[in-house]
């Protein structure tokens, strides 16, 4: 009888089948390789579309916190209030003096900025040629564009103050060095140090990169440890020299370096997409006003 040779079929009653070769058993299990092809690039389309999506929450992450923790934040490390108090100084105060600044107070009691605005004060400094105001960089890594530092801005500063009379030193000591943490300790320790050198001087002005979104911000330290009321009423009266320009006054839990027993103001230029031409006038209004203040101009 014939044997029946064909291979995987069953075989009928009565005859003999043939075994299969195994090298056919294997290849009848092997996928081809448009099959291996295909499971390999659905595999790598998986792990780059996961890796896409992480990529994408990052960015999302990283831009929401620009926008809005950072800009919330102080540059030191320093405690503030969970949620700040946002309110326009319109719906505030009850005050004739059309232009009223934004008001963010960080800390845990109200500040009644229109109290201040309302009055009208004068800086006594001592007769003679000495120094009168120190300027200081707390953080001078920070910088208003690519081109303009804070660094500068204070440099310009007194030169301006320096060419209408007013003694103005600028210590360019780097209190950032090492970090932001600590920054604003050892701005204080300079500060006690130009006190002993120049007696005379009465106010000393750090300057900033406005984060905060405003083109120019007043940033008051306000804790039970020092008198902070002075700086703001320094603060006030400068404002309302700025005749042109919009500000904020800001108010953060900390000293922020201004409990040195000087008259302290911590001022921010620029704010977001600010350019150098527009930073420098900002500048120059700041300086006027100082000016006007320091050589006891009526503040009309």
């Amino acid at each position: 009888m014939e044997e029946y040779s064909e291979p995987n079929k069953l075989v009928p009653f009565g005859q003999t089948p043939i075994e299969n070769d195994p090298e056919d058993e294997i290849k009848l299990y092997m996928p081809n390789r448009r099959e291996r092809k295909s499971k390999l690039f659905s595999f790598c389309f998986r792990i780059c579309r996961f890796a896409a999506m992480v990529v994408a929450f990052f960015l999302i992450y990283y831009c929401l916190y620009r926008l809005y923790v950072k800009n919330a934040l102080p540059a030191d490390d320093i405690s503030v209030a969970a949620t700040p108090e946002v309110t326009s100084a319109e719906e505030s105060f009850q005050l004739t003096e059309p232009r009223l600044p934004l008001v963010i107070n960080e800390c845990s009691f109200e500040i009644d900025v229109g109290e201040y605005l309302d009055e009208d004060s004068y800086i006594k400094i001592p007769d003679g040629d000495g120094i009168k105001v120190l300027i200081v960089n707390s953080h001078s890594s920070e910088t208003v564009s690519d081109s303009l530092s804070v660094s500068d801005l204070a440099e310009d500063l007194a030169k301006i103050l320096e060419s209408r009379g007013i003694g103005t030193y600028f210590d360019k000591t780097e209190n950032d060095i090492a970090g932001n943490i600590g920054a604003y300790g050892r701005m204080t320790e300079n500060i006690a140090r130009l006190k002993e050198k120049y007696t005379e001087a009465v106010i000393v002005i750090d300057i900033h990169d406005s984060d905060s979104g405003s083109p120019f911000t007043f940033t008051i330290g306000a804790t039970d440890d020092f008198s902070w009321e002075e700086n703001l009423r320094l603060a006030c009266n400068i404002y309302k020299l700025m005749k042109d320009t919009d500000a904020m006054f800001r108010f953060l839990p900390t000293s922020l370096g201004q409990d040195s027993g000087l008259l302290t103001l911590n001022i921010g230029i620029g704010g977001n997409f600010t350019d150098d031409g527009t930073a420098r006038a900002l500048l120059s209004s700041f300086a006027d006003a100082l000016s006007q203040l320091l050589q006891n101009e009526p503040l009309a």
